[in-house]
């Protein structure tokens, strides 16, 4: 008899890692998983084309097991992999804001002379327009990570001033055109 079982576990333990978005966050992880499911399907039906008695579903059983192994292990690395991305648009996040912020600071100390006064203008506008944007990327983070489990979740300090404009041979002034340039 086929073992069913070990399949629906197999298929459940599948299903769940691409609920987890294994599929975008563990890729390589879930089509392990559904490799060896698809094995042990074709194990099963390589047994049910044999004659009644001599079926033996063992080999099928254990690779089932195979399978649900490596779909909890899609949806693990997918929850790890879900957490590092949050992570790092967070730290994204604070780096926009800081770099908006940081401008703001730097516009208001610019020199503020005819053709300074027209740089500043476009330099205003742009940066009014990335700030502008800061809650709807706020609310996009926000979404994408929302049902994230708990279990992965760290509490992760990301500091308020992650950077400073320093002065380079290449750069003297700490700004590049339009676009301050930042070193880490």
């Amino acid at each position: 008899k086929p073992p069913e079982a070990e399949m629906q576990s197999a298929q459940t333990a599948l299903n769940d890692a691409k609920t987890a978005e294994a599929g975008t966050y563990a890729s390589k992880e879930l089509d392990a998983a559904s490799d060896s499911l698809a094995a042990a399907q074709a194990e099963v039906e390589k047994q049910n084309g044999k004659f009644v008695l001599f079926r033996n579903y063992k080999e099928a059983a254990r690779l089932y097991t195979v399978a649900q192994s490596a779909a909890d292990n899609a949806k693990q690395v997918a929850g790890v992999n879900k957490e590092k991305a949050r992570v790092e648009a967070e730290g994204l996040y604070t780096q926009l804001t800081t770099a908006v912020d940081s401008t703001r600071a730097m516009t208001e100390k610019a020199p503020r002379d005819k053709e300074g006064k027209k740089v500043m203008e476009m330099i205003t506008a742009d940066l009014e327009t990335a700030a502008a944007t800061l809650p709807e990327v706020r609310a996009m983070i926000d979404k994408q990570f929302a049902d994230l489990p708990e279990q992965f979740k760290k509490n992760v300090v990301i500091p308020a001033d992650m950077f400073e404009t320093v002065p380079s041979a290449e750069c003297p002034l700490g700004t590049r055109g339009r676009v301050a340039t930042y070193e880490m």
